[in-house]
């Protein structure tokens, strides 16, 4: 069974946000809640009651932002385009959201879900060169399935329990991969005790590997991503569109830095998939000499003290967006513990490695199953009914298990 579809612009009355004068204090610190698209991305529920500012009821009036009732969907329209909760009281907004109000056609509960299901086809209906930014308009247009009020309850109810169980479970593995963090702890505060100070360029040296001129070949190319995580993204790129003097290639152990925007402290230690890998000449390779290890480099730096460094050494005038000064670096101590202790750091670094190695993959496709369960349900594809009597959930997350 498939429900028929409506615009949003039929089912919704579109409510628009702004921004009140940064500079003027009585528009600030006031008693209306204030929700940016980075207040959506950090709700872990369906539902949101206040951002990290408020606003007064000055700032109110000075901009085009609008008080929303509870039950209204706030979705954010840029950076990035798609975070969705259903807000729990009166609020407003700035300019990166808008505010869905449901006519009496569509429950809240339901038209959260069914805003979920077409996220993909919001974010490809964005615009912009600087960044991607869903037009009014566009919002408007794009259709939902809209069965009737009896059913978009019970496809509520359903995905409210359904999605809970997944939730929890990927919770419960991410708690997992979070319980190594204390030790990398434990091992720095260590190492700080005992260590010897000295310049990082004494500790590691630079590493430029040119990639050789063979158009014919593609390259997977690495990128740095995840505020002081060390995680790397990667993608196909033909040779013409590296060009061999700006890209190089990296080998196993191998530290990398985002050199491009420092301040993120992004910081990685390249793995025996990643060898013969290409980074651009934006993302410094260094390797560790004079008896240091690599994987101890990697795990300094993603220390505060390490990640306080990093900014410290970058340089321009890009605000935030400054790129890390190598020679900079290079002249900084930094503490070098026995090799006993580097060693044992060495352990836990790879340990982590295989722990999320062994986890992230069963994540992705909870995260992918919870997807295709939500527009399953919406859609119609789904007899909500049926799939929960059948216990379907529970077979397939003890297969992903």
């Amino acid at each position: 069974m498939t429900y028929q579809t409506a615009p949003i612009g039929l089912v919704f009355e579109v409510a628009n946000g702004a921004t009140p004068k940064s500079g003027n204090s009585n528009f600030w610190d006031g008693d209306v809640p204030w929700i940016t698209p980075a207040d959506l991305g950090k709700v872990s529920g369906p539902k949101i009651s206040k951002g990290s500012r408020y606003i007064s009821r000055a700032g109110l009036a000075s901009c085009g932002t609008q008080i929303v009732p509870s039950g209204t969907i706030v979705l954010s329209i840029r950076a990035p385009i798609g975070h969705t909760a259903i807000a729990d009281t009166k609020l407003c907004f700035n300019q990166g959201c808008r505010g869905l109000i449901p006519s009496k056609k569509v429950c809240s509960e339901f038209a959260y879900w069914a805003i979920l299901s077409c996220k993909s086809l919001l974010q490809s209906a964005g615009q912009g060169t600087t960044f991607l930014e869903l037009g009014r308009a566009k919002l408007r247009a794009t259709k939902i399935p809209l069965p009737d009020l009896d059913a978009q309850s019970r496809i509520a109810d359903f995905l409210d329990r359904e999605t809970a169980r997944i939730d929890l479970l990927i919770e419960k593995k991410q708690r997992l991969v979070a319980t190594v963090a204390p030790r990398f702890q434990a091992l720095i505060h260590a190492a700080n005790e005992s260590a010897i100070w000295q310049r990082f360029g004494f500790c590691a040296t630079y590493a430029s590997r040119p990639i050789p001129s063979a158009p014919e070949i593609s390259y997977t190319r690495l990128g740095l991503y995840n505020h002081g995580r060390g995680f790397f993204k990667k993608n196909e790129a033909p040779f013409e569109e590296l060009g061999d003097s700006s890209f190089f290639f990296v080998r196993e152990g191998d530290l990398v830095f985002s050199g491009q925007f420092a301040w993120e402290g992004s910081v990685g230690l390249v793995s025996s998939d990643e060898d013969g890998c290409v980074v651009s000449h934006r993302y410094p390779v260094y390797v560790g000499k004079n008896g240091v290890l690599s994987a101890y480099l990697y795990a300094y730096f993603r220390t505060h003290h390490g990640q306080f460094l990093m900014e410290n050494c970058s340089r321009g005038a890009a605000g935030r967006n400054r790129p890390l000064n190598s020679r900079i670096l290079e002249k900084e101590k930094i503490p070098i513990p026995s090799p006993d202790l580097q060693e044992a750091i060495q352990k836990v670094v790879y340990f982590e490695r295989s722990l999320k190695d062994k986890t992230n993959p069963s994540i992705t496709r909870l995260k992918e199953y919870r997807s295709a369960l939500i527009t399953g349900a919406v859609t119609g594809q789904i007899d909500v009914e049926a799939y929960a009597k059948s216990d379907a959930t529970e077979r397939r997350l003890d297969a992903i298990e």
